[in-house]
């Protein structure tokens, strides 16, 4: 059996007040592979106050992606970020229940999983358009096949007069 990939965050020694902690994941803890996803840095600033935690991410890597324009490979800056509020289960109804931003914080929780969260920030920083630097100036072909340098063939001018409707000049 494969071992458990997670990135956590330790809350056991968490007193009242802000704490930062920095994260470098590999990417295969986040389900990512490593020849598309590298120097991934999380950034965790956790605020408890009594007994909710809220914890704001930053997510910073660098992802290699396909140009749609050029079809050429680049390597593009990733940045994200995002709040998670962590609560006692007995208060997730009064904030409507549980979400992808209000989660339950279990009784004696010595650390949170927010792996699902640092992948989904870290994927939702991809750009829809995918365009390398430079892409933008290279011109494109848009006629294919060789030059008409020579002259079409005469039976065609036939067809096409067949076409319109037009008698042979002959």
């Amino acid at each position: 059996m494969a071992p458990e990939r997670m990135v956590r965050l330790d809350i056991g020694s968490l007193k009242q007040g802000l704490r930062t902690d920095r994260i470098s994941p590999d990417p295969g803890d986040l389900g990512l592979d490593g020849n598309d996803f590298r120097d991934i840095l999380v950034t965790a600033h956790l605020d408890r106050e009594g007994d909710r935690i809220l914890v704001r991410l930053e997510v910073e890597g660098t992802a290699r992606l396909q140009c749609d324009r050029t079809l050429v490979d680049y390597d593009q800056p990733l940045e994200s970020t995002g709040s998670l509020l962590y609560v006692p289960a007995d208060e997730l109804d009064s904030l409507g229940g549980p979400s992808d931003e209000v989660l339950e914080l279990p009784a004696f929780a010595t650390e949170l999983d927010v792996t699902d969260a640092v992948r989904d920030l870290l994927l939702l920083s991809i750009p829809l358009r995918r365009i390398a630097p430079g892409a933008e100036s290279v011109d494109l072909p848009t006629r294919f096949g060789a030059p008409a340098e020579e002259e079409p063939d005469p039976r065609w001018e036939a067809l096409r007069r067949l076409r319109e409707g037009t008698r042979d000049p002959d």
